[in-house]
């Protein structure tokens, strides 16, 4: 028996919406984008404690991001999907900085860098989404 999909179309319409009302409100109008949906639930994060519930990648040019969301993401209503977008898209406003860091941090210390990074960048969605 096929097991039941997660990513309807209505939940990815509304997924894409909740990705575009983020994008507008944090200024990266310019930007376009690309949903990957995944059926699966997502990672977990880099200490195992949660589990992944969206990823995005950037172009270097800084006019494209690539959203991965995984079922999790599916079952959300529509503002806890635009807090979550909002986390992504800080992402992609820092990740310049996140890029040159990873570099320049060390093996030992780069779950360290991965804790703080994503309390910045929660921090930093939480402000935007509530002010």
């Amino acid at each position: 028996m096929a097991r039941k999909r997660v990513w309807t179309e209505a939940k990815k319409k509304k997924a894409k919406q909740a990705l575009i009302d983020a994008r507008d409100r944090v200024g990266l109008n310019h930007y376009s984008f690309e949903v990957v949906f995944e059926e699966e639930e997502g990672p977990t994060n880099y200490n195992g404690t949660m589990r992944t519930v969206a990823e995005v990648e950037s172009t270097e040019n800084y006019t494209t991001a690539i959203f991965t969301l995984y079922a999790d993401f599916a079952r959300m209503g529509i503002d806890d999907m635009r807090k979550h977008a909002l986390h992504e898209w800080v992402h992609v406003i820092i990740e310049p900085l996140e890029r040159h860091a990873l570099q320049a941090v060390s093996p030992s210390t780069a779950n360290l860098y991965e804790r703080d990074l994503e309390r910045v960048v929660e921090h930093l969605a939480k402000v935007i989404y509530y002010k």
